[in-house]
């Protein structure tokens, strides 16, 4: 497991993969010119998925006509926008960590999650964001603004769903599933262990937890979350 990390230093973005051959970088490079746009310059460590001469990830570079060069090897200054990034995007993580119990195997959601808001808070001397200075676009956040990375809530899982207590499920709020189902869609982290994607979410409110059927509920959710890490 791992991640291909592509910043300017304003933006970062981040694509967690299984492994990092030539397929999977090719993809990540390919979300990335879907997601942000087609970057006119490239700068590549010497990996062998970047400067193998007949890849995918070669012939997507050709045919987007993105000037690529690489870094020196053993050089970490020639990459030092991508070494800053990183050393950020950890240190959020282990922060999200720390003050809301998070299983360390959920890094990949974690990880995206944290880059994304990253994307749209302006950092350094600029006034804007990097999604903004990129892109030439104001970001839309509204699908960040309800929930926090590893909240708990409640999702429905039938398509119509009805006020039944019978018929909601609680699970743990993972980030926006950008590329599945329309705004406000919402990954998410049930009892099962199985990541699901779900738009019909919402938060456990106070009254909820006076319940004593929902909070054992919740009990069993917090057990099985504390097991898993």
């Amino acid at each position: 497991m791992g991640a291909i990390v592509i910043s300017n230093g304003n933006l970062v973005a981040i694509y967690p993969t299984p492994t990092k051959d030539d397929l999977d970088s090719t993809e990540s490079l390919r979300r990335f010119t879907e997601e942000i746009g087609i970057p006119a310059n490239l700068k590549c460590d010497m990996a062998a998925a970047f400067v193998g001469r007949h890849t995918d990830f070669q012939r997507l570079v050709q045919k987007l006509n993105i000037n690529l060069t690489y870094a020196e090897p053993y050089r970490h200054n020639q990459l030092q926008q991508i070494d800053v990034a990183i050393r950020e995007l950890k240190r959020k993580w282990r922060n999200k960590m720390g003050t809301k119990n998070v299983p360390r195997r959920l890094w990949c959601f974690g990880l995206e999650h944290q880059a994304r808001l990253m994307h749209f808070i302006p950092r350094g001397r600029h006034d804007r964001s990097g999604y903004e200075m990129i892109t030439g676009k104001t970001p839309d956040i509204s699908e960040y603004l309800d929930f926090d990375f590893y909240d708990l809530v409640w999702y429905w899982r039938s398509p119509n769903p009805s006020l039944s207590e019978h018929d909601r499920e609680l699970a743990r709020w993972m980030g926006v599933a950008h590329r599945v189902g329309s705004d406000m869609c919402y990954w998410l982290m049930p009892v099962s262990g199985v990541p699901v994607v779900n738009s019909s979410v919402q938060h456990i409110t106070a009254e909820d937890l006076r319940n004593p059927d929902v909070m054992q509920r919740v009990s069993l959710v917090k057990t099985l979350t504390f097991i898993t890490q």
